[in-house]
């Protein structure tokens, strides 16, 4: 198998300011075509400690990937260190720089753009239709060097449209890991380890092992080793311990699965929020299109907004608490008929990390969903964790059961 080295290039990194999703999006992606990283770190806008990365690295293993420090302000420093270590010369790129004009509209670029048409001597340009950095790459010492723009929507696009067949071209001949991807919903990370540990035991299947990463929402796990039967033993014994529901093949996203089933069955959905504040909401406008099928919601966070907006009776809120069936259910009809929609979810919960109480504890979640002359289908949950991680795991949870409860109505017209 190939080997592996990301470098993530950005002060705003290395001090927490903004959170990099390279380094997972990278090695995630190019596991799957053979390629393990060995190293991946984030490095400052400092010339001399990405240097020292790219020395570590180069010659050593057979791709280097190194993303951000490409625009045009004095702290992008990428093209220049990579030069400085290979002992090579900046070359000005008169195409790189056409794209960059065109990225003006008719008006004459800034001369600190000039800066991001210069490119290590020896190096081809990557074109970058969603900025005016262009990426770069070439050979160094027997690597494989590629240079990717910060933002995610250019690096991603380029990364899928041009660097994945030039890596395959390049390095070829290398096997995926055989492996299984695998989605849970709703879980604490050390409940779904015992899950998977008892799993693997019934199953009889100890070379499987697996890895996970909590992502918002879900953890996704990877089923690696053994052969494939084995891994879909390991599956089908979580499954039968965590719920079908809750337990999905292949790297999933709540909101993506609701929104496939609202359009498949020409269906559409309206929420009433109390807990999660809206991240429902956002989950689903998140995916583009989302207009078609999601049309609109309401954060009621206060007992009086239940009632005013949604016209949930204080009588029944008073009865039951604002964290409960009939209230949930009453938040999911009055989003239905408010925004005219054929579905309706409510939310309702004690995410922490007060509020407690012996009967309804921090975690404490209801959620309701609704159909236009299909009843109701109500649950609770109790969500281990943080205030954040309990409301993203309610709003995942909302999905799921919206998913269901989508899926078991007939379609129109059958």
């Amino acid at each position: 198998m190939n080997a592996l080295a990301i470098i993530a290039v950005g002060t705003e990194l290395t001090r927490g300011k903004v959170r990099d999703s390279h380094i997972q999006y990278l090695s995630s992606e190019l596991s799957r075509i053979g390629v393990e990283a060995r190293e991946c770190v984030l490095v400052p806008d400092d010339p001399g400690a990405l240097v020292e990365h790219l020395g570590r690295n180069i010659g050593v293993v057979d791709l280097l990937i190194v993303t951000g420090g490409l625009g045009p302000t004095s702290d992008d420093i990428t093209a220049a260190a990579l030069a400085g270590c290979l002992g090579k010369k900046l070359v000005f790129n008169e195409e790189a720089w056409a794209h960059i004009a065109a990225r003006f509209s008719g008006c004459v670029p800034p001369e600190t753009n000039r800066k991001q048409a210069c490119i290590p001597e020896g190096f081809e340009i990557l074109m970058n239709p969603n900025g005016t950095a262009p990426g770069f790459y070439g050979t160094a010492g027997g690597s494989l060097v590629f240079c990717l723009p910060g933002p995610p929507r250019e690096l991603e696009p380029m990364f899928q449209e041009q660097v994945v067949n030039l890596i395959r071209a390049r390095l070829g001949g290398s096997e995926p890991a055989q492996e299984l991807a695998v989605s849970v919903f709703g879980q604490s990370e050390s409940l779904l380890e015992q899950a998977l540990q008892e799993s693997v035991r019934a199953a009889r299947c100890d070379a499987v092992s697996w890895g996970t990463r909590i992502d918002e929402g879900r953890i996704a796990v990877i089923l690696r080793g053994a052969s494939e039967p084995a891994r879909r033993a390991v599956l089908a014994e979580l499954r039968s311990r965590l719920g079908d529901l809750w337990v999905r093949e292949g790297d999933q996203n709540p909101a993506q699965l609701l929104h496939r089933i609202l359009r498949e069955s020409g269906r559409s959905l309206a929420a009433a929020e109390s807990c999660t504040g809206g991240l429902f909401a956002k989950m689903m406008t998140d995916i583009p299109g989302s207009s078609d099928v999601f049309l609109g919601g309401c954060v009621t966070y206060s007992n009086a907004s239940k009632t005013m907006l949604l016209g949930v009776p204080q009588q029944l809120i008073e009865r039951h608490g604002a964290v409960s069936g009939p209230v949930v259910e009453g938040m999911a009809r009055g989003a239905m008929q408010k925004f005219e929609a054929e579905v309706g979810i409510g939310i309702s919960g004690i995410a922490g990390p007060a509020g407690g109480t012996a009967e309804k504890p921090v975690g404490t979640v209801w959620i309701a969903v609704a159909g236009r002359d299909a009843g109701v289908s109500r649950e609770a949950f109790s969500f281990p964790g943080t205030r954040r991680s309990v409301r993203q795991k309610a709003a995942a949870a909302a999905a799921i059961l919206a998913e269901r409860f989508v899926e078991s109505w007939p379609v129109r017209g059958g």
